[in-house]
């Protein structure tokens, strides 16, 4: 500083520093990321701190389900301190916090969800906010999981009134109401009071083609049904 009076500066302030924290970051990811209706997918949630020196502590997320909803048990992963510790079947707003993320690292904090809604459910968590970064960050990819029905059969013969030692055809048709193609579908059907056999028709290329005659007890195997669509397996019996 230099005044009227003194013209020569004198010393220079200390030097004082300022230090900018990022916020941290999250990343989304389902496994599996498909399920069967009733079936159970683990949450994986990767909180990032790219701060090279400063741990962040005390972060805080939410995460609002849709179409899905927390399956019964406990909160895992690396993450320090996280709370809640387990959660509640069917929670469909989920919160955590208490989360320390290392300087320069990440950690993880994984739950298990489940849905009974057919379809692709995306989802998406907010942003991380913590202790010393009050205001959160970006929110998290949006992540996909694949809900899909099972697939539903029903079963005709035609004629359906024949003579003894007289043959009907079976028809199995396979149904399948997703978006997505069924593969290696496979079966079993116990007659009764009848036998199969001859050549295996229909469209869903199941195996085996050739029945010996006089089978009781039928597996088929390697149906593929089409999206949105059916199939259909057909063989005779007397």
């Amino acid at each position: 500083v230099v005044t009227t009076q003194i013209t020569t500066a004198g010393a220079p302030s200390n030097t004082a520093n300022l230090t900018v924290l990022a916020p941290p970051t999250i990343a989304k990811v389902f496994s599996p990321a498909s399920i069967q209706t009733g079936g159970t997918s683990g949450v994986t949630l990767t909180l990032s701190n790219s701060n090279p020196i400063t741990p962040l502590t005390g972060a805080f997320l939410s995460d609002t389900l849709v179409n899905m909803s927390a399956a019964t048990g406990a909160v895992t992963g690396t993450c320090a301190g996280t709370t809640p510790s387990t959660l509640s079947a069917g929670t469909t707003n989920v919160s955590f916090g208490g989360i320390t993320i290392p300087a320069n690292g990440s950690c993880t904090l994984i739950f298990n969800v489940t849905s009974n809604t057919p379809g692709v459910q995306p989802n998406t968590t907010s942003g991380v906010a913590a202790n010393e970064t009050p205001t959160a960050g970006s929110a998290s990819n949006t992540a996909n999981l694949t809900v899909l029905a099972p697939p539903t059969i029903s079963k005709a013969f035609n004629p359906t009134s024949i003579q003894p030692a007289g043959t009907s055809t079976v028809t199995l048709t396979l149904s399948n109401g997703n978006a997505s193609a069924l593969n290696g579908g496979a079966f079993t059907d116990t007659l009764v009071n009848m036998t199969a056999g001859g050549a295996v028709g229909g469209t869903c290329g199941a195996v085996p083609t050739t029945l010996a005659a006089g089978s009781t007890l039928l597996t088929f195997l390697g149906s593929t049904i089409p999206a949105n669509g059916k199939c259909t397996v057909t063989f005779s019996v007397t």
